[in-house]
């Protein structure tokens, strides 16, 4: 995604997965950009599933800030694999991580798998 070195790579790095796997899209470094009205899940708490990307919303920054993907979701958690983050959950970090995270700390859901548009 021609990301400049030193930038957040969160969403470069879902970017760079998708296409791993033969998708034209998402095409993008910048984590506001992954929900567009056409992706995002309505009742994402009951229907996000794995591949879905989940979007954290940052106060400070006034915008979702960092994002990820769904591995599984059971009881009000989710398990998730993150780009540029920390064993301490850091949205500034130094790796790629499974995380666990309740719910309620996750603003969105988008799904880029149903629909995708394929190489």
């Amino acid at each position: 995604v021609k990301l400049p070195i030193g930038e957040p790579w969160c969403a470069a790095f879902i970017s760079w997965v998708f296409k791993q796997h033969g998708f034209l899209e998402p095409n993008t470094g910048w984590s506001p950009a992954m929900f567009p009205n056409t992706r995002i899940l309505s009742n994402a708490v009951k229907n996000a599933t794995k591949a879905n990307v989940f979007g954290i919303y940052i106060i400070a920054k006034k915008r979702i800030a960092h994002v990820g993907f769904v591995e599984d979701q059971h009881r009000g958690w989710v398990t998730t694999i993150e780009g540029n983050t920390n064993s301490a959950g850091s949205n500034e970090g130094d790796g790629v991580y499974r995380k666990l995270r309740h719910i309620r700390t996750i603003r969105s859901f988008a799904d880029w798998v149903k629909k995708g548009r394929l190489k």
